[in-house]
């Protein structure tokens, strides 16, 4: 028995290089992965103050926190210091309202990714803590969803985020 599946026509696919060759790979990570809004989790993921989650985007680790205000929250999980990952693990909660690197122990407000304390702090002059925050990324909650991009300034489009209106959604969703 023949099915048929729709295809009206054959399209050639792309050329087999461009799936593992790494000049494309690199090229798709700096165009599309580090620019563009990337779905994260559910916001049923993170209720609680404190509560985290982490990824790697484009080989650049980062933590999304439900901040004390409930506001989330997006950093590059990395410590400015030496680099330390700060949360260690995929999904937590910290209830300190700080993010403590395990290697020096620098800590940072999760609520605005300052760096509050360093462990060479008492050094007079050792360093200007205004200048080391947390490197931000940007976080957008739509509709019970998290999205995330490596780009701090990014502007939420809907038109742009999806490439297509979402009115047949809305449509949809409210039948």
């Amino acid at each position: 028995m023949e099915t048929y599946n729709g295809l009206k026509s054959l399209t050639e696919g792309l050329p087999s290089e461009r799936y593992f060759e790494e000049i494309f790979f690199s090229n798709e990570k700096t165009k599309i992965w580090k620019k563009s809004w990337i779905y994260f989790c559910h916001q049923s993921c993170l209720k609680e103050p404190g509560a985290y989650q982490t990824i790697i985007i484009s080989d650049q680790p980062i933590v999304v926190v439900r901040s004390s205000e409930l506001e989330l929250k997006g950093y590059y999980n990395t410590c400015r210091h030496r680099g330390s990952l700060l949360c260690l693990h995929s999904e937590g909660s910290i209830s300190s309202k700080r993010l403590v690197c395990p290697y020096h122990q620098w800590s940072y407000s999760i609520d605005d990714g300052r760096l509050l304390k360093t462990s060479s702090s008492g050094e007079e002059g050792f360093i200007d803590k205004s200048q080391y925050p947390l490197f931000n990324i940007a976080v957008k909650e739509w509709r019970g969803l998290i999205f995330v991009n490596l780009e701090p300034t990014a502007l939420w489009i809907e038109d742009e985020v999806f490439q297509r209106s979402p009115e047949g959604l809305k449509k949809k969703l409210s039948n």
